[in-house]
């Protein structure tokens, strides 16, 4: 059964246009006319998230690993918690034209339900701050079954950046500058059954749904 679309809504902006894909809007020199600032562009990706009920858990988690490694950097917010399965791009504006499109690709999958299963911590490589985060052997099968169908459904309609050598699922729990060896953690699981569409707010730290969909048995 194909996935069951829930149509977000995302408002065109002032200036009318959605960037062209993998770019940055042109540079302001002057305000417009309203006196407003133009939109800033933000990361848009389509991810998984473990439910309301897990995340305190998984809070808990980040802070005990925090402690244990002597990290000073702080957890991010419980609602933020997720594993990126495609980051699409930066856009100030995402028309709803552009999420429909997307909705048509992505309604157009055919996977049920599925358990994802995080069991060891570790920290990323980054040239500026390393992400601590949960990661899974196994357990994360689903996660990269569900990201080769989204990426080959992008592909088609042009929304889909070159693909990475490999994906890599992840939970990210917090930055630091430290780096953490690679270690076994309770286990993180639950049953993944949506898809979402999210524009990053990354100054207000927070994350905006555009679209969901779900994944039907």
């Amino acid at each position: 059964m194909p996935l069951s679309n829930a149509p977000g809504i995302a408002a065109r902006s002032p200036y009318g246009a959605q960037y062209a894909f993998g770019a940055r809007p042109p540079c302001y020199d002057n305000r417009p006319p309203s006196g407003r600032l133009p939109p800033r562009s933000e990361p848009v990706f389509l991810a998984v998230y473990p439910p309301p009920g897990l995340t305190p858990r998984i809070a808990r988690l980040a802070w005990h690993l925090r402690d244990k490694e002597g990290l000073r950097g702080m957890p991010i917010g419980q609602a933020r918690f997720h594993v990126t399965l495609h980051h699409i791009g930066e856009y100030a504006d995402l028309l709803s034209e552009d999420i429909d499109e997307i909705s048509e690709a992505v309604a157009a999958i055919e996977m049920p339900p599925f358990r994802a299963a995080l069991d060891y911590a570790m920290s990323f490589r980054h040239p500026e701050r390393l992400p601590l985060v949960l990661r899974g052997d196994d357990g994360v099968a689903g996660l990269t079954m569900l990201q080769n169908q989204l990426v080959a459904a992008l592909e088609r309609i042009g929304f889909a950046r070159p693909r990475a050598p490999e994906f890599t699922p992840h939970l990210t729990l917090l930055y630091d500058k430290q780096r953490v060896r690679e270690q076994a953690v309770e286990e993180i699981s639950w049953t993944v059954n949506e898809v979402v569409l999210v524009r990053s707010l990354q100054r207000q730290s927070r994350h905006l749904p555009l679209a969901r969909w779900k994944l039907v048995a």
